[in-house]
């Protein structure tokens, strides 16, 4: 099983974070710098169109909405 978050610190992707923390899954957090617009790069934007964080990964099928993550 992989699991991938794409998180910024200070964003709504805090809650995600700390969801997946506390269910003891092992997941690969990736800092996504917002003040950076690192959202907007080309590389991100191909993971995800939307350009927002929280965006998980889970063995290849991405979720890009906190309340989808969390459930």
């Amino acid at each position: 099983m992989s699991i991938q978050l794409f998180y910024c610190p200070g964003s709504c992707a805090l809650a995600s974070h700390i969801a997946l923390e506390e269910t003891g899954l092992t997941f690969n957090p990736i800092f996504i710098d917002l003040t950076e617009k690192k959202h907007q790069s080309p590389e991100y934007l191909h993971i995800n169109p939307k350009g927002t964080v929280p965006a998980l990964i889970h063995d290849g099928f991405l979720i890009t909405e906190n309340p989808a993550i969390l459930r």
